[in-house]
């Protein structure tokens, strides 16, 4: 599971937030729950290159399908807010 964190909202109210997976808390999460990195690609059909390539830090996982991969590996969490902001996203 990943941990919360405590933030408070602008209301004053306190609110949890998960925070992201390091690429190494990913690793153990895979490593934990019985899979390979070709079966994790597999079930999200992946390119295992490049799983691979986030998980060793040679990609950040910021754009297109390595930010998908980071965030269903818990690496990054997907803001739905920001697509709108984009052209041609909505």
């Amino acid at each position: 599971n990943m941990t919360q964190s405590g933030s408070i909202n602008k209301n004053g109210k306190s609110v949890s937030r998960k925070r992201s997976r390091t690429a190494k808390q990913a690793k153990a999460y895979l490593r934990r729950n019985g899979l390979t990195v070709p079966a994790f690609s597999q079930i999200h059909g992946f390119n295992p290159k490049t799983v691979y390539r986030l998980l060793n830090g040679e990609i950040q996982g910021n754009y297109g399908d390595s930010y998908q991969m980071a965030v269903a590996l818990g690496m990054k969490t997907q803001d739905q807010d920001v697509t709108v902001l984009l052209p041609g996203t909505n």
